[in-house]
């Protein structure tokens, strides 16, 4: 079970270090990420994001699949794409590697 989203970045001291937190909480840091060379801190920013997302990113990944299920007129291609998205989301609840 992971930590409930939604989480938010959290920049500290120094600037090149971003904490992730609970948007509620902001107490329970979820992860840390740390450039150890200037010129990476907008990539390490980048990354952030993106994990600060993941909670709400897998939330809607699960709802869009749900309701393509109930879609009767799905089409090989629209298939394999909800084929690839439970396979994701198996995957961020550590069901598969």
């Amino acid at each position: 079970m992971n930590t409930p989203g939604p989480w938010k970045i959290a920049t500290t001291y120094p600037s090149n270090t971003i904490d992730i937190v609970p948007w509620a909480t902001q107490r329970q840091r979820i992860c840390r990420l740390k450039s150890r060379i200037d010129y990476c801190v907008s990539q390490v920013r980048a990354d952030a994001y993106m994990i600060a997302a993941a909670p709400e990113m897998l939330e809607v990944l699960e709802e869009l699949v749900e309701y393509a299920a109930d879609c009767a007129s799905a089409n090989d291609e629209f298939l394999i794409c909800i084929k690839e998205a439970n396979k994701v989301i198996r995957k961020a609840k550590g069901e598969v590697e």
